[in-house]
């Protein structure tokens, strides 16, 4: 895939990733994550990437052959 990446802005966007990304962390069990974790100098960022192109590999292909896709 190539897609870009940025850092969301609107306070209801940054709850829904935080809230996706801390239930998969507590399944994981790894823990639920806060606003805290994820903003100011905290280490961890929350991104949200928005694809531009995307492709698979041909499975019938012995080599490298990329057959595009709509994301």
């Amino acid at each position: 895939m190539t897609a870009t990446a940025a850092a969301p802005t609107d306070p209801g966007e940054i709850e829904r990733g935080i809230g996706v990304f801390s239930r998969e962390s507590a399944r994981e069990g790894a823990g639920e994550f806060g606003l805290d974790q994820v903003t100011g100098q905290a280490r961890l960022r929350l991104y949200r990437a928005s694809v531009q192109e995307c492709w698979i590999l041909d499975p019938d292909s012995p080599f490298d052959v990329r057959i595009s896709v709509t994301p």
